[in-house]
């Protein structure tokens, strides 16, 4: 079989899943990854990975009649569908990367084929290790090396992140704890977070901005997620959240909320923290889809950080990830799914 992944590359997290989803296929079928502003794509068989809006359903009606098309979708809310859309959605096959956006497809009337959870290489454990030392930088308190607690947080920077929620329980956290570190790994965008962290008056040296979101290569996030003790996905909604299934490729545990598609992955108490949703709302985005917007406590978040911050805690959740946990999600295991949806 002849496949064609198409994606658009400048999107960074459907780009990793394309390229993942290649690296699990290729020695199954002959198979390529395009960018979807590629002119020629010859293959009979295309596997689209992005978000199912009105603009990528259109997209599609280039391969149509003529070749078979699997849409891979996530989703954080409920699309806006246009006429022309649904008759394309109509007859294509449409795959869902997890429950919560197979409910969304649901919701906004639209069919759903299957459910295929993202996977990553749960063996790759290369990391860099210069980009290690620099990190390790982060526990020297002027020439004394000290142990510190770290927390990590792998992010576009967009409204329904919740990065300004995440620095604030960090500023409520570090009252209590000097030892505990904040990282930050996102860049430019909705959130102003110099300013944000200047207003909250973060101390530099237990906050650490990377503003390199998009910049750094696999072996430098291995080392970013290995050097971190635990992650937090303080997001209002996703359509399932991989930095978190990369923090259980390194047994870190999850600090998210109790709500799917995170309690798809952790288990409260078990492999992460899982704080309540006090209410929801549905906000408009770009006019293309109405996000569906879990709503939580910033004192729980806080709460929950200073919970998982417990040395004895976290290495009990810690040990609750265990090989079974992470072959859930392991790319060689799911994605093969995908193909059956060619036959």
């Amino acid at each position: 079989m002849k496949l064609a992944i198409v994606t658009e590359k400048a999107a960074l997290s459907h780009y990793k899943v394309a390229q993942d989803i290649y690296n699990a296929l290729k020695t199954r079928v002959e198979c390529h990854v395009y960018d979807w502003e590629e002119q020629t794509i010859p293959e009979p068989n295309i596997l689209f990975v992005g978000t199912i809006l009105c603009t990528s359903l259109h997209y599609l009606s280039r391969f149509m009649p003529h070749k078979k098309v699997v849409f891979y979708t996530t989703l954080e809310g409920e699309p806006l569908i246009d006429p022309i859309a649904r008759k394309i959605a109509d007859n294509i096959k449409i795959v869902a990367n997890s429950q919560f956006s197979r409910s969304l497809l649901t919701r906004s009337e639209l069919h759903c084929d299957d459910v295929v959870y993202h996977g990553i290489n749960m063996r790759d454990n290369q990391y860099d290790p210069a980009f290690t030392e620099f990190l390790e930088t982060i526990q020297h308190a002027g020439k004394e090396k000290v142990r510190k607690r770290k927390y990590l947080t792998v992010s576009a920077n967009s409204p329904r992140k919740g990065l300004d929620r995440a620095m604030l329980a960090h500023r409520l956290v570090e009252y209590g704890n000097k030892d505990a570190i904040y990282i930050l790994h996102s860049g430019g965008g909705f959130v102003d977070v110099r300013k944000v962290a200047d207003d909250l008056e973060l101390t530099p040296t237990r906050f650490w901005f990377t503003n390199s979101f998009g910049m750094y290569n696999e072996f430098q996030m291995n080392s970013l997620y290995r050097f971190s003790d635990f992650y937090v996905q303080p997001s209002f909604t996703e359509g399932l959240g991989l930095p978190m299934i990369e923090a259980l490729k390194w047994q870190k545990p999850v600090i998210a909320i109790n709500a799917p598609p995170y309690n798809e992955i952790i288990e409260h108490k078990v492999t992460g923290y899982l704080i309540p949703v006090t209410g929801e709302s549905r906000q408009l985005y770009l006019n293309r889809i109405t996000l569906l917007m879990r709503l939580y406590s910033v004192n729980a978040l806080a709460e929950a950080i200073e919970i998982v911050l417990d040395d004895k805690y976290r290495d009990k959740l810690s040990k609750n990830i265990t090989d079974q946990v992470k072959m859930r999600f392991e790319a060689e295991k799911t994605y093969p799914a995908l193909l059956k949806h060619f036959e």
